[in-house]
């Protein structure tokens, strides 16, 4: 026994000694430090300003909460159920709002770093893989979003994953044809239908796929036996959404409700889409990106012998991944939001990586200034990181505060209701999951039909705030009603002559 107890300490030393002495895997764990650190703090700065879920995140809170004690919500068919079940289980568990923050958006923010470095390894060399992370480290949007309930950094994981195993399989298969990808085949079909079960967004990523493997092989997808192993292994994975769906809304494509109205509607393209590039990068970032972009577009002069030759070209492959994303939301969606569109961070760091490492690659071969460009591309990535912190500190600085009304209306509303009463706000999810309580909105109720329902009801309390759009009717309505009162106002001023949010009661003996 203890000879084999010694064995296995020897072992086990010899691992971490190996670990330790590669240059690679010391700068990879330096850079996963600095970003634990920097999410450490500003993690601890929200939870010390009590910050307040958004409407997104209390939809996906609220949800959890109401799988896990039966709180009356009305589930969103464009939200898959994932992350709202983990919440579920996490609420089940005891643990708080920010508890399911760190576990669920601060960790996979942090390994969605360690995934962007496997990425460009994959695609380019370490020392690219090296240089995405460490810009994406600091990314503000990352920053600012790791410290919300939000699935994003899930989906994007899984995004990731099946870009990396999608690449390795078609990397592997091009370097040896006779070789059985059948493994990396089915780790990328499970690792695309995962990143759906968070973010219905995720669907463009096979999409890219499908739209690279017929360019590059035309009508042969059709025979090529990796192609149906991940065809099949991705439904298979998908087979329980589209069971839940149906059962749950009678509809196993559910999630595609509202996902036209842009050009039913016939609402202008989403050209701002682009501008996000510039908003992800800020400078350094951007600068970085419009150099690689070019030279992955110098592809496209050569894009007729790449079809010919049936040639496997990373450029090509990054370049439909994009414009598949980008294109969507542009000429379908026609609407965007910066955490849509995420999935282009890790892209847009792994052409960053590569453009550090063709400039280190000319400088030592043109000019032999090995630690000249050593030293660019470490001010580089310094001076990157500081602008992406100090902007991503501003930002959550100044959005710490915000809906903070709606999370303490909510909270005097628990505490002065009974677990059965009704309230009514059109900040529909946060007021559920803060107050615990049955909430309606009427945010698109008529007149007639609001007074119908709380003749029928008897809701307790209602919320009017300045926080969301409400129907021009009820301000009119509570101030000719003699049975509906003010009971507790929040104020933008400290004069308390500006409010943001006014509860009222409701007193039936009069109605």
């Amino acid at each position: 026994m203890t000879d084999l107890i010694q064995a296995r300490d020897e072992r086990i030393k010899k691992r971490f000694s190996s670990i330790f002495k590669n240059k690679t895997n010391l700068i990879l764990i330096g850079i996963i430090l600095i970003v634990i650190t920097i999410r450490i703090f500003f993690f601890m700065q929200v939870i010390n300003a009590g910050q307040v879920s958004w409407w997104d995140s209390s939809e996906y809170m609220s949800q959890g909460l109401h799988y896990a004690t039966g709180i009356p919500y009305e589930v969103n068919p464009q939200r898959p159920p994932a992350f709202q079940y983990i919440i579920a289980i996490a609420l089940s568990f005891g643990l708080n709002e920010h508890w399911i923050i760190f576990l669920l958006s601060l960790m996979p923010s942090v390994i969605i770093i360690y995934l962007i470095y496997l990425l460009g390894t994959s695609m380019f060399n370490k020392q690219t893989g090296l240089i995405a992370a460490a810009l994406s480290a600091s990314a503000w949007n990352f920053l600012f979003w790791a410290n919300r309930a939000q699935p994003d950094f899930l989906s994007i994981c899984c995004q990731v994953l099946a870009i990396y195993y999608f690449w390795e399989m078609l990397k592997t298969k091009n370097t040896d044809p006779n070789c059985s990808v059948k493994r990396l085949a089915v780790l990328a079909g499970i690792w695309s239908a995962a990143g759906f079960y968070f973010k219905i967004s995720a669907l463009l990523i096979p999409l890219a796929f499908f739209i690279f493997i017929l360019l590059k092989d035309k009508f042969k997808i059709l025979i090529k036996k990796e192609y149906w192993i991940y065809l099949i292994s991705y439904m298979l994975a998908l087979l329980p959404y589209f069971i839940w769906a149906y059962y749950t809304f009678n509809n196993a494509l559910a999630f595609t409700t509202g996902y036209s109205n842009g050009v039913i509607g016939h609402v202008a393209f989403a050209w701002n889409t682009i501008g996000f590039f510039k908003i992800f990068g800020l400078n350094v970032m951007f600068i970085l990106f419009i150099i690689g972009s070019i030279i992955c577009l110098r592809a496209l002069l050569y894009l007729d012998i790449i079809i010919k030759k049936n040639d496997l070209d990373i450029r090509i492959f990054l370049i439909i991944l994009i414009l598949t994303v980008v294109s969507f939301y542009v000429f379908y969606e026609r609407a965007i939001e910066d955490r849509w569109i995420f999935i282009l961070l890790p892209l847009m760091g792994v052409i960053c990586g590569m453009s550090l490492d063709k400039f280190h690659e000319w400088a030592v071969n043109n000019s032999g200034w090995k630690w000249i460009s050593i030293i660019i591309i470490t001010l580089a990535i310094g001076y990157s990181s500081y602008e992406q912190f100090s902007y991503g500190n501003q930002i959550i600085n100044g959005k710490m505060n915000t809906y903070k009304d709606v999370q303490l209306a909510a909270e005097w509303m628990q505490n002065n209701s009974n677990t059965k009463d009704i309230l009514m706000s059109i900040s529909y999810p946060q007021t559920i999951f803060y107050s615990k309580r049955h909430v309606e909105t009427y945010s698109n109720m008529t007149l007639k039909l609001f007074e119908t329902y709380i003749n029928k009801y008897h809701p307790i309390y209602m919320t009017i705030s300045i926080f969301e759009p409400h129907p021009s009717w009820i301000y009119s309505w509570v101030q000719n009603q003699s049975n509906v009162y003010p009971v507790m106002g929040y104020f933008t001023d400290t004069e308390k002559t500006k409010p943001s949010l006014i509860i009222y009661q409701f007193n039936y003996g009069y109605i």
